[in-house]
C-alpha cells in the first residue's frame, strides 16, 4: 500500500478484512470461543504518537479470563512492544491495563502482532495433574496506518485503585508530529454523558517524554462502580502560528467501591524458602458469595480488598499442595504468610502464620471431594 512519501511502510500488507479500532476474530473449534477487541488507538494515528491500548476478551462460555497474557509485537522484527494480562473483568468481558505504544517516526502503514497466550489452570484438589486450558493461543493481525501532522493526546498516571465519588488525577500529554510547541494549549476530560469533568492548560515536556506536552487533570470519579470510558480532548490553541485541529483520546478505568478490609496474603515455596511468585489467592465468603482472586508477584505477596466478615482461603499453585485455611475480617484488616508444601510431600500442613490484624478464624469444613468443584469455584 502506498504512502504519502513512500518510505514508512513495512511492505505490500493485505488488509483486507482488518479495521484499525475493531479486530472481529473469533477462535472456534475445540474448547472454548473467545473474541477479542481493542479500545484506545485514536481514529486517526500520527508519526510519533504515544497510544494507550486495552485489549478486550470474552469467552462465549463466560470463563474468567483474568491472569492471561497479551503481547504486542512488531510483525515485521519480531521485537515486543508492550505486554499485559487481563487484569479485570465486568459480568463476561475481560480487560487488560493501558498498553503504551509509540508510533514510528515516518508515515506509513504498519504491522503489529497481538499475541493471546492463556494461563494454565492450577492442579485439581487431589494434586493431580492440570486440566487442559479450554482456552488456545492465538495471533491477530492488526494494521495501523500512521499519517503526518496532527495533535494526538495520551493518557497515564491515573489514580489507582479508583474508588466511587472520590478524587482522581490523571495526566494528559500532547504531541504533534511537526514538533510544535503546545504551551498554553487546553485540554478537558469528559464522562461518558459529554459531561466536562475537569480540565488543564498544557506545560512544556519532561523526563522521560522529551517530546509530550503535558498538564495533570483533577477530577471526581463516577458514582457507579463499574467499567468506565472517559475522553480527553485538545480544544484550543492559541496564539499559534499553524492551526490544529481538535482531537482527542478515550481511556478506560474501573470505578470499585472503597473495600472495607485488606487482606494480604505472602506465600513461601517451603521447598526453597523463597517466595512463592505467581500463586492464584481465591478468597470466598464463608457464608457463600462471590469469591475474589488475586495473583503473587515477585515478592510472593498478594492483595484483595474486600467487605468485613469471614473468609474461605486457597492458594494453588503448580507442582505444590493446595493450601486451604478461614480467617476473620469481621473486626480488622489481616497479613498472613503460608506456606507451599511440594505434591510429592507427606509432611502435615503448616499452620497459617498470622503477621497482623485478625486471628485465624476455626477450621472450615473439609472441601467436597477429590477433583470435585466447590460451589462458587472459578471454573474453566
Amino acid at each position: 500500500m502506498p504512502t504519502e512519501e513512500g518510505t514508512g511502510s513495512q511492505g505490500a500488507i493485505d488488509t483486507k478484512g482488518l479495521k484499525q479500532e475493531h479486530i472481529p476474530t473469533v477462535k472456534s473449534g475445540e474448547g472454548h470461543s473467545v473474541s477479542f477487541d481493542i479500545d484506545g488507538l485514536p481514529d486517526e494515528i500520527y508519526v510519533g504518537d504515544l497510544v494507550s491500548m486495552v485489549v478486550f476478551g470474552e469467552c462465549s462460555s463466560g470463563c474468567d479470563l483474568r491472569g492471561d497474557a497479551i503481547q504486542v509485537f512488531d510483525q515485521l522484527t519480531g521485537e515486543e512492544l508492550a505486554s499485559s494480562t487481563f487484569t479485570g473483568q465486568e459480568d463476561a468481558l475481560a480487560f487488560t491495563d493501558g498498553m503504551l505504544l509509540t508510533m514510528p517516526d515516518v508515515a506509513g502503514d504498519y504491522q503489529y502482532r497481538i499475541h493471546y497466550e492463556p494461563a494454565p489452570l492450577p492442579p485439581p484438589d487431589d494434586g493431580g495433574p492440570a486440566f487442559p486450558n479450554p482456552h488456545h493461543s492465538r495471533d491477530l493481525l492488526l494494521v495501523i496506518t500512521v499519517k503526518k501532522h496532527h495533535v494526538t493526546l495520551s493518557t497515564w498516571g491515573l489514580t489507582s485503585p479508583v474508588y466511587v465519588n472520590e478524587r482522581v488525577e490523571v495526566c494528559v500529554g500532547a504531541s504533534c508530529s511537526d514538533e510544535c510547541a503546545l504551551a498554553g494549549c487546553r485540554v478537558e476530560v469528559y464522562d461518558a454523558g459529554n459531561e466536562l469533568v475537569g480540565s488543564g492548560v498544557l506545560e512544556p515536556p519532561q523526563d522521560p517524554r522529551p517530546k509530550l506536552w503535558w498538564t495533570k487533570i483533577e477530577a471526581v470519579s463516577p458514582s457507579e462502580a463499574k467499567l468506565h470510558r472517559w475522553e480527553a480532548r485538545f480544544v484550543s490553541a492559541q496564539d499559534m502560528e499553524t492551526p490544529h485541529e481538535a482531537t482527542a483520546h478515550k481511556f478506560s478505568f474501573v470505578a470499585r467501591v472503597r473495600p472495607e478490609r485488606q487482606f494480604v496474603l505472602t506465600a513461601i515455596d517451603e521447598k526453597t524458602g523463597k517466595p512463592q511468585r505467581s500463586a492464584r489467592v481465591e478468597i470466598k465468603p464463608t457464608d457463600g458469595g462471590k469469591a475474589q482472586f488475586a495473583t503473587t508477584g515477585a515478592d510472593g505477596r498478594a492483595s484483595i480488598g474486600c467487605a468485613k466478615g469471614k473468609y474461605d482461603i486457597k492458594v494453588t499453585s503448580p507442582s505444590r499442595k493446595n493450601f486451604t485455611e478461614s480467617i476473620d475480617l469481621t473486626e480488622s484488616d489481616a497479613e498472613v504468610e503460608v506456606h507451599l508444601q511440594p505434591t510429592s510431600s507427606t509432611d502435615e500442613k503448616i499452620p497459617m502464620k498470622v503477621i497482623s490484624g485478625a486471628g485465624a478464624a476455626p477450621a472450615a469444613e473439609p472441601e467436597a471431594g477429590a477433583g470435585t468443584a466447590s460451589e462458587g469455584e472459578d471454573k474453566q
